[in-house]
Parts: structure tokens; sequence; C-alpha cells
């Protein structure tokens, strides 16, 4: 820490503090770490722990000095560091999916995360909209004639007209009406999508789809930006038949297609900030 000191000072931080909150957190992303050698089946808990107090440690960091107090109080790669702090970031997804797999370990969540296997398609559709989003939905297009990526459990909340499940796959059905879309999470996400796309103005009439915020720079969310979108200022509480630890660890926007673009930024501004693109 004595390379920090002199950074930390210069910019007027309590050093005695930070320095000490830093060297506790290391002590215990490192014990975290060593556990998730240890743990055999329960490595995922530890994995999610370290990534929680490495983004924490991070937050506490004076700018330009993460890497540096990485290299030195940390046990292990920085490459390592940020396979932590992604599993942390999506740890909703999988200590939901820990319930269904007993024995998921970080190796296996990694996996889910990078393939989009069906056992996440069929989770993420167990997180549900919340009613007030939905109410909002139905004030923009006044009903829903048919949401792709549904359960029967969510579509108590949504009432939808038509719904495809698991079972029938929205991807190779027809799409038509006005749409509601929370897509899966993983690759299937980009691909309901796409289809969207494809399907507005050919049998979709009216559309808004509810995605992750931090998606902007990916391939699929691009034709997005010829929409209107409401980026939250919160982040959404997604209802679940699970037990839930923990709440949603990222934003979302709502992106709205069709002719009735003022009503849209009317309701869902309540929400957040409304962007369309410019000229």
């Amino acid at each position: 820490m004595d390379d920090l000191a002199p950074i930390i000072e210069e910019i007027g931080v309590n050093m005695n503090v930070v320095v000490s909150e830093l060297d506790q957190l290391a002590a215990e992303i490192n014990d975290a770490h060593k556990s998730v050698g240890d743990a055999f089946g329960h490595s995922l808990e530890h994995a999610i722990r370290a990534g929680e107090l490495l983004n924490i440690a991070k937050s506490k960091c004076p700018h330009g000095t993460w890497l540096l107090w990485l290299d030195k109080n940390i046990s292990f790669s920085e490459r390592s560091a940020r396979v932590y702090m992604g599993v942390s970031e999506n740890k909703d997804l999988l200590l939901a999916n820990r319930q269904k797999t007993a024995d998921l370990t970080l190796d296996g969540a990694l996996k889910l995360l990078k393939g989009g296997t069906p056992m996440l398609q069929s989770l993420s559709n167990d997180w549900w909209t919340p009613r007030e989003y939905i109410e909002a939905v139905y004030e923009v297009m006044g009903e829903i004639d048919l949401d792709p990526a549904s359960t029967p459990e969510a579509n108590e909340t949504v009432g939808a007209k038509t719904i495809y499940t698991e079972n029938n796959d929205g991807l190779n059905q027809r799409w038509f009406g006005k749409v509601f879309l929370n897509p899966p999470y993983g690759r299937l996400g980009g691909e309901f999508a796409a289809k969207l796309y494809e399907s507005f103005g050919s049998g979709v009439d009216e559309a808004i789809m509810l995605v992750n915020s931090r998606a902007t720079d990916a391939d699929w969310f691009q034709p997005c930006f010829n929409g209107v979108i409401c980026f939250t200022d919160h982040r959404i509480d997604f209802d679940s038949p699970y037990d839930k630890k923990t709440s949603s660890t990222h934003g979302s926007c709502f992106v709205y297609f069709g002719d009735n673009t003022a009503k849209f930024a009317e309701v869902f501004n309540r929400f957040g900030n409304i962007v369309a693109r410019w000229p």
C-alpha cells in the first residue's frame, strides 16, 4: 500500500482509513479465492463473494490505482479477478439456477453464462416483469396480443392473449399484433431481439421489449436505437417463483417500436430517461 499513499494523499482522501479498509478487503478476497479451490461443489458461492469484495475494493481505490492495488495485494491474476467480478454481477441468475442444479460449480456457472444454454433460457423466464411496468405497457398499447418468451405463471401478470413458452419455442413461431417481450438471458436473448426486429412491420404492429441496459454495445442491441428507449433510473426488482436472496445487479431499458412514441415517452418517463436517435 506504500505505493498508493502519495496518490491517496494528493487527492485528499483519509489515507489511514482507506488503507485499513483496503487491507481488510484484500485479506478477505484472498481467503475467498482460496476457498474456491478448496470447496469443491460449493465453489460458486465463494467466487461470488470474491467478486463482491473485489467490486467494493475497486470502488474505494482512487482513480488510476486499481490495477496497481490488485497487483500488490491480491494473490491471483487480474484475469481471475475479472472472472469473479463477472460472476458476482450475474449472481441473481446463478443463485436461482443453483436451486435447480444442486452441484453447480464455478466452472459450470461460467459455461452457462457463456453458452446461453436451455437451462438459462428456462431460468430467464422465471424472472417476471412486475405489475407496475406491465400496467404501463397497457397504458401505451392498450392490449398485449403476444408474449413470445413467457410461462403460464408470468402471464398471470402480463395477461397476453397468446404466449409462447419453452415448450413451443417462440423463435420458431409467427409473431403478430401488439407484442411485449422480456427476452431470455444469454445467447438466446439476442436471437429473440432479432426476431422482434424482423417481425416488426411484417406481422408485429407495435412492441415493447425489456432488456439489460448494460448491453448497449452488443450487436443485437443496435437496432434498438431505431425505436424509442426508456433507460430506467433504478434497478427493477423482478418477481420470481424462487426465494430471492439478491436484487437486480444492473439497470434495464424498455424499447418501444410503433407509431405511438409520444404516448410511450409520456408514460415511461416515470421510470427513467427517454432517449431517441438524433437526428
